[in-house]
């Protein structure tokens, strides 16, 4: 879900989406209908107010001209063995598994494909308008029958009033119908497969196009889910509140930045404004991540490790994420490598998590 012109750099919301306890495993999955699961009424509402910012949302200016000048990009995790020793090097080999992204001569993604082992598991397609604005999204499964429709319409000014989802039958699954109201407010109403409201969401917007409220509500007016945001005065994040149930907070989270403007610590609160997690950054000249140094204070903290990697962390316990680049001759990097290492105790463990290869191709 890729549309309207908000700027797509304001997405911090979605990034965090791991960090919140309510959505427990990730067990929402994209390529299911969520009004056909078990999941309960806070999840789902909660995924529609991420689905919605993901639609009123675009990328910025300065991705789209950076996707310009590639025309494919294919993604070929590395398969890391597991038998190594702790400062010597490691084997790695090439896996099955590849994503393959294509851009238009104007940086819009128009197809992304997921193979397992030269075999099509997945497609996305994508369509835009002169504007650059996506008007259809079409998945397809692994014999190329289409599983899901998506059509976004917009109104002259170019902002996004409707998105209807479809099933691979061409059925009606659920549709999203947005109202932009003074001072940049965004009302969200959510009508299910039988054309019944669902829910409604409501989104702030500031002066500088920051998401600083994002609110969602059942279908009787009561508050499910809300985060409010703010931001230093260059823009960047400094602190996000989630709150359930008519305003009870549940997880709060601090943000600090170099002079670089780099994120360099996260730190995660619960309810009682003890401290969950701490997770610390360090970059390399091309600002990527190449460090992360994550640490569990409490028990029931998130399991989730920045951007990185996935594990589970023991109360006390420190990890660090270690991340080894290659870059080709545009600065763009070849190949990435994870490596964590564990203190328990007294102990240091160490091990290959991930990896995965970028080949590039240019216009």
């Amino acid at each position: 879900m890729f549309s309207s012109k908000l700027g797509r750099n304001n997405l911090y919301l979605v990034e965090d989406l791991d960090r919140y306890r309510c959505i427990e495993n990730n067990i929402i999955d994209l390529a299911i209908g969520f009004f056909n699961t078990k999941l309960t009424e806070e999840h789902v509402i909660f995924w529609a107010l991420l689905n919605c910012i993901t639609s009123i949302y675009q990328e910025d200016e300065a991705q789209k001209n950076s996707n310009k000048i590639l025309k494919e990009i294919k993604l070929i995790d590395i398969k890391l063995e597991k038998k190594y020793n702790f400062f010597g090097p490691f084997r790695e080999k090439e896996s099955d598994s590849k994503y393959v992204r294509k851009y238009d001569s104007d940086g819009n993604l128009t197809k992304l494909c997921w193979y397992e082992e030269n075999v099509l598991q997945r497609k996305w397609v994508n369509n835009y308008n002169n504007d650059s604005y996506l008007t259809k999204q079409i998945w397809y499964d692994f014999i190329e029958n289409i599983e899901r429709k998506i059509i976004y319409e917009y109104n002259q000014s170019g902002d996004l009033i409707e998105e209807i989802w479809y099933t691979g039958e061409g059925e009606v699954e659920y549709k999203y119908v947005y109202r932009y109201l003074q001072e940049k407010i965004v009302k969200v109403t959510v009508y299910d497969n039988k054309d019944e409201i669902f829910a409604k969401l409501k989104y702030v917007i500031s002066k500088e196009n920051k998401l600083i409220e994002a609110s969602g509500y059942n279908n009787d007016d009561f508050l499910v889910i809300k985060f409010n945001q703010k931001f230093n005065k260059a823009g960047k994040k400094v602190e996000t509140k989630c709150f359930v149930e008519e305003e009870v907070r549940r997880d709060r989270i601090l943000y600090k930045y170099n002079d670089c403007g780099n994120m360099i610590e996260k730190i995660s609160y619960d309810e009682n404004d003890q401290v969950r997690t701490k997770i610390k950054f360090a970059y390399d000249s091309n600002k990527n991540v190449t460090e992360e140094i994550y640490r569990s204070e409490i028990k029931g903290a998130p399991e989730m490790i920045g951007k990185l990697a996935h594990s589970k962390v023991n109360v006390g316990e420190e990890i660090k994420i270690t991340a080894l680049y290659e870059y080709d001759q545009n600065r763009n990097f070849t190949k990435q490598v994870i490596m964590s290492f564990g203190r328990l105790k007294g102990i240091i463990s160490a091990k290959p998590i991930g990896g995965v290869y970028r080949r590039l191709k240019y216009y």
